[in-house]
C-alpha cells in the first residue's frame, strides 16, 4: 500500500516464467569448478522456470523485441510466506 505511484511495479506472470526455461545445458557449457554452474545446479537441477531472469532482462533492457506489457492489473502478496496471486 505504500509503494510510490511515480513507480511502476512489473510482475513477469506464470505466463511468461513456464515457457522460458534456464540452465538446460549448464553441465555442458560450463566447468566443474564454475561458480555459477555450482549455485545453479545446488539451488534446483535445471530446467529452471525463469520469472526471476525474465523480470530482470526487463529491467536492464526494457520491453524491447521480446517483451510486451499487457494491461494493468492487480497482485496479492501474503506477507508471512511472500507468495502471490
Amino acid at each position: 500500500d505504500t509503494w510510490p505511484a511515480a513507480v511502476p511495479m512489473t510482475f513477469s506472470g506464470a505466463e511468461v516464467g513456464e515457457r522460458v526455461l534456464l540452465g538446460g545445458r549448464i553441465e555442458a557449457c560450463l566447468p566443474e569448478t564454475s561458480p555459477v554452474r555450482a549455485a545453479i545446479l545446488l539451488y534446483r537441477p535445471p530446467p529452471l522456470k525463469s520469472w526471476d531472469p525474465v523480470t530482470l532482462l526487463y529491467a536492464v533492457r526494457g520491453l524491447g523485441a521480446h517483451l510486451l506489457r499487457s494491461e494493468r492489473g492487480s497482485a496479492s502478496i501474503d506477507g508471512t510466506d511472500g507468495s502471490n496471486r
